[in-house]
């Protein structure tokens, strides 16, 4: 026996926030698809024809369903995943890589060990990045 999908209600803040992930350049393609899944199961769709029209999975458009009629727009953030922590956030990360195209004055490039102490990670850090 087939499960019935929760009717999605969308209360007008809820769906302004939704219809503005949507589009903009500042959303990822992730938070744009997960808004087009309840704008559309708001509107009636089922999820077949949902997943038919943006191309995805049954199972990714239940998923989103059933988390947003659990959780809310909170449902829709991404769930922390098991696993060790980052050791460095990706800004930090971006910011060591600009660091290294760069070399310090006087050399032609840098050198494991240089940029080790020049950024506090240690040798194999930086060999890793």
């Amino acid at each position: 026996m087939a499960r019935v999908a929760p009717p999605i209600v969308l209360t007008s803040e809820q769906a302004l926030e939704l219809q503005r992930s949507v589009p903009t350049a500042g959303s990822t393609q992730r938070e744009a698809l997960r808004a087009r899944i309840i704008l559309l199961a708001a509107s009636g769709w089922r999820n077949d024809r949902i997943a038919r029209e943006l191309a995805v999975m049954p199972s990714t458009v239940s998923n989103w369903r059933y988390r947003f009629a659990r959780l809310g727009m909170a449902g829709l953030a991404d769930a922390p995943r098991p696993g060790r922590p980052l050791a460095h956030l990706p800004a930090e990360v971006r910011r060591m890589l600009e660091q290294m195209t760069r070399p310090p004055e006087g050399q032609t490039r840098w050198t494991c060990r240089s940029m080790a102490e020049h950024t506090g990670l240690s040798r194999s850090g930086v060999q890793r990045l």
